[in-house]
């Protein structure tokens, strides 16, 4: 495993397949990282991998918003209920 940096986001490059992982949430390849990236800012170590029932996403320490879906949610509970709803 070797640091990588995309726009200040610290991560991990596994150089054996070539997937990322940031702030705990991994990703098959580097562009798919910068997809989910690009909408989240001020890179300082205040996201959290977040997961439920087979998604993932970012979870903001600071202010509780989860992104998912490429969108930030108000809070967990919303979040889940959205998770949740996408199943229905």
């Amino acid at each position: 495993m070797e640091v990588i940096i995309y726009k200040n986001h610290r991560g991990l490059l596994n150089t054996d397949d070539q997937s990322v992982m940031f702030y705990g949430v991994g990703f098959k390849t580097i562009i798919e990282a910068m997809k989910h990236l690009k909408d989240v800012k001020h890179a300082q170590n205040t996201y959290t991998g977040w997961y439920y029932n087979m998604n993932r996403g970012f979870r903001n320490v600071k202010t509780g918003e989860i992104y998912i879906d490429f969108r930030w949610l108000p809070n967990e509970k919303f979040a889940k209920e959205y998770v949740d709803l996408k199943k229905s």
